[in-house]
């Protein structure tokens, strides 16, 4: 973790409320990756602005899709009827969840490219010492 003058003027800051629960999920985070948390969150903000709507929508069709191939073919193995009814449950499932999940991906594999960003920001960290 550094304290020491920065050569990238940062002049601006954003701030979040949350719980003290979130507060210590953020700490840990931070943490194992060897950042102070500003650092640390500062990185996951800039990666989340930068995953375009079109990759975003493009991620959740995919697993809309994913979703229902699966789920057809669980029912088939299970030895259930396909009927319309079914399949129209399948398809408004796939529908009502496909944004949640395609960010809950995005997120989670941020979270492990954190992870490989670690050895970066060190340098980068000793660098501006």
């Amino acid at each position: 973790m550094h304290t020491g003058t920065r050569t990238k003027a940062r002049t601006r800051s954003v701030t979040a409320k949350v719980t003290p629960r979130e507060e210590a999920l953020l700490r840990k985070c931070s943490e194992e990756q060897g950042l102070t948390l500003s650092e640390w969150l500062r990185q996951v903000a800039l990666q989340g602005a930068q995953t375009s709507p079109e990759a975003r929508l493009l991620l959740s069709e995919l697993l809309s899709l994913r979703m229902i191939v699966l789920r057809l073919n669980l029912d088939q193995i299970g030895g259930e009827e396909i009927t319309e009814a079914r399949l129209k449950e399948i398809l408004d499932r796939a529908e009502a969840s496909k944004l949640s999940l395609a960010e809950q991906r995005i997120q989670a594999f941020r979270s492990q490219s954190l992870i490989g960003l670690n050895g970066d920001a060190s340098a980068e960290a000793a660098h501006d010492k």
